[in-house]
């Protein structure tokens, strides 16, 4: 299997599919099934529920050329419609010694420690709100490794991309994202799936390491505690922090 694209001839001559020299994403497709088996011991016959998974490079439309009209959803130009908790979640973090935001037309959402920014796509890009709150979840989880906050290595020594550090940095973030997707109430079965493919594909790709699980899943509590704790001190009525005299 490769992860470079290809490209087929339309039947009116042009050029269609995957751009030449595109790279694929790597995503693991898994469900559940049921295959006939026998009892070891009485010999009858049972169901036997298992887990089949298949690795797939997919690419994204903008990355083709020539494809149908469906391959494009269609854009309203207006922006989904934001879901009260987890924006106030959102809201509050930023608000207070969080990082900067920014929505930028474009197809990559992304986290930068210099200069402590989060750049989303626009709202009306995404198809969802509940996608949008993912993304930013996730994002806002990155931040949080931030040395003024929760100084994670993933972050404070970023070393490079597809590195085992950056891998295990992902499996925080997007942790990070799920649990806070629960606690707002905006899990979807779509956002749990893409959120379960994910975190397989980056165990995949650092080596399966499972011991690494409950490390991540440690460190992502303390991250979305972090994230909930400026909402969670506004719904108790608590006075906000004292500034920090010394670092200011």
């Amino acid at each position: 299997m490769t992860n470079r694209g290809t490209r087929w001839v339309s039947p009116d001559g042009t050029p269609r599919g995957v751009r030449q020299g595109e790279k694929g994403t790597r995503i693991v497709l898994w469900k559940e099934a049921t295959v006939k088996d026998s009892d070891p011991d009485t010999g009858e016959r049972l169901d036997r529920p298992v887990l089949l998974a298949r690795m797939y490079y997919v690419f994204n439309a903008d990355q083709a050329e020539q494809l149908p009209d469906s391959y494009y959803p269609a854009r309203t130009g207006q922006p989904v419609d934001a879901i009260r908790e987890p924006q106030e979640v959102l809201d509050g973090y930023l608000a207070n010694g969080g990082p900067t935001l920014r929505h930028v037309e474009g197809d990559r959402a992304y986290y930068q420690a210099r200069p402590d920014q989060v750049t989303m796509p626009e709202r009306s890009q995404f198809p969802t709100p509940e996608a949008y709150y993912g993304a930013a979840f996730h994002e806002a989880g990155h931040s949080t490794g931030h040395p003024s906050r929760l100084n994670r290595e993933g972050i404070a020594e970023f070393d490079h991309f597809g590195s085992d550090r950056y891998g295990r940095e992902e499996l925080v973030a997007q942790m990070t994202s799920a649990m806070l997707q629960a606690e707002t109430g905006i899990e979807t079965e779509a956002e749990f799936e893409r959120s379960a493919a994910y975190l397989q594909n980056w165990l995949t790709a650092i080596k399966g390491d499972v011991t690494l699980v409950p490390q991540a899943a440690a460190q992502a509590q303390r991250a979305a505690d972090l994230i909930r704790e400026p909402q969670r001190r506004a719904e108790r009525g608590d006075p906000a922090p004292e500034p920090d005299r010394e670092a200011a």
